[in-house]
Formats: structure tokens, C-alpha cells, sequence
């Protein structure tokens, strides 16, 4: 279990988190959605280990995210941030390598070569394994990135990602429909494999589509957690929001999707 309870962060005087409690549990997709400024992000960094709250406590499986050493923090969870700065002229395949980094040194580092094809594979990117990251277009620098953080908690068999965490921030921004798509079903994909997948999202719609558990954050404290059909109700949705919005039933699927009214 990956945790935090009653959190609290502030920059400066302003509080961004206040008094919050979640917890990501392997096999799950849990979207964490809310306006601009509701502390998404933050939460993340503070979920990550790459951020201290200010109070409150963080846990990886029962130990606190601090205590953790680096390198153990480094294999057990892995996030894909918002950007991803490159300008060295990699090819795909060094890229993805960089997620091995934490193996160095260690038995684990024998399978880097099957971790790093694996990682290619699921994620549709092994015809690109040779191309220069900086060729790249948009979406296929999302599918490398995503590639990378899997090859970093890749693991032997049953499944390749049990008891794993991948903390995705925006993995939908700048991205077309399909890509959009493409991304949050392989992150469904890796939940059945047993990991933990935690999404920042501002899309509520595939919120809906993708997610176990949506938790809707509104200036740092979570107004509802549970699954899409518990959240997504017009009236929590319009006091959130600030809009009215009609909430209609997915024509195939049976999941809520939102509409401006």
C-alpha cells in the first residue's frame, strides 16, 4: 500500500493540502481529479517521496516514504512527470535503458535486456527502438517516457509489475484522442498485472472511462472518494466546478460522462 494520512503542505502561507488521507493499493487505477490549483500535483510529488509534507505521514507499505532509501524507493515506484526534457540525441532504446539506473550493481541488472524489450513492447514503441529521441513526434516521446518508467519497476514473473506503484502526472496532456486512449489502457493493463496506478487527470470523462476510484480534490481537501458513479454527480460536480453539467450514462460502457448543461 502506497499512503498518505492527513497530509499537510502549504507554500508560504497558503495552504495547498490540508488535513488529506489517500491510499493506492496494488491492482487499483485510481484518477485523482479537480480545478486548476486543487493540489493534484502536489499530492503526487508528496505520494512520490519527492516532496515532504509539511505534516502528516507518507507510508510505503507501512514504512514511512522517508525512511526509505533511495534506491529501494527508486525500484518500487516510478513516475511519469508532465514534461520531459531531453535535448541529448538518445536513441530510444538508451532512453528507456535510463530506467534501469537503480539495478546497477545488482542482481536484478541481468534482466535489463529483457526488461527494456518488454517495456518497448507493451507499449507499442519496439519499432522505434532505434529512432533518435529528438526525431520523435509528441506522442510517440509519451510512449518512450511510459516505456522508460516500466522498465524501472519491470519485475520477473507471475507478473511483470506485481506489487509495483506508477504515479502519473497529466499522462493525457498534448496528446490526440487515440494516444490519450492508448495511454490509460495501458495503464489498466498494468493494474491487472498487479501494480498500483495512481493518474492526475483533468479530463473527468476518462476519468470515468479508466478508473476504480476517482477522488475529486477542491483547494487541497478531497470533497468525494469512490468510484466514478459515486463521484460523478451534477450537483458535486457544479459546486466543484463552479458550471451546472448534465451527467449521462456512457452509450456502451455504463460509466457517467459529463456534459456542460
Amino acid at each position: 500500500m502506497l499512503e498518505v494520512k492527513d497530509i499537510c503542505v502549504s507554500l508560504g502561507r497558503r495552504p495547498v493540502l490540508s488535513d488529506l488521507s489517500l491510499r493506492l493499493a496494488p491492482g487499483e487505477v485510481v484518477a485523482v481529479i479537480g480545478p486548476n490549483g486543487a493540489g493534484k500535483s502536489t499530492l503526487l510529488s508528496v505520494m512520490a517521496g519527492a516532496r515532504q509534507a509539511d505534516s502528516g505521514t507518507a507510508l510505503l507499505d507501512g514504512a514511512p516514504l522517508a525512511s526509505v532509501a533511495s534506491g529501494d524507493l527508486a525500484r518500487k515506484r516510478a513516475v511519469l512527470s508532465q514534461s520531459h526534457a531531453l535535448s541529448f540525441d538518445f536513441a530510444v532504446r538508451d532512453v528507456v535503458e535510463l530506467g534501469r539506473a537503480p539495478y546497477r550493481g545488482r542482481p536484478e541488472a541481468r534482466h535489463d535486456g529483457a526488461a527494456i524489450d518488454a517495456s518497448l513492447a507493451f507499449t507499442g514503441a519496439a519499432h522505434l527502438a532505434e529512432r533518435r529521441y529528438t526525431t520523435l513526434s509528441g506522442g510517440e516521446k509519451q510512449r518512450v517516457q511510459f516505456a522508460r518508467v516500466l522498465a524501472q519497476i519491470w519485475r520477473t514473473a507471475p507478473c511483470f509489475c506485481d506489487g509495483r506503484y506508477l504515479l502519473l502526472d497529466e499522462p493525457t496532456n498534448n496528446l490526440d484522442l487515440a494516444h490519450q486512449h492508448g495511454t490509460l489502457t495501458l495503464a489498466r493493463e498494468l493494474a491487472s498485472q498487479g501494480a498500483g496506478v495512481l493518474a492526475v487527470l483533468h479530463d473527468p470523462n476518462l476519468a470515468s472511462l479508466y478508473a476504480d476510484r476517482v477522488v475529486l480534490l477542491e483547494r487541497g481537501r478531497i470533497q468525494a472518494d469512490g468510484s466514478p458513479h459515486d463521484v460523478f454527480r451534477a450537483d458535486l460536480i457544479e459546486a466543484v466546478y463552479g458550471m451546472p453539467v448534465s451527467v449521462l450514462p456512457h452509450p456502451s460502457r455504463g460509466c457517467p460522462q459529463i456534459m456542460p448543461a
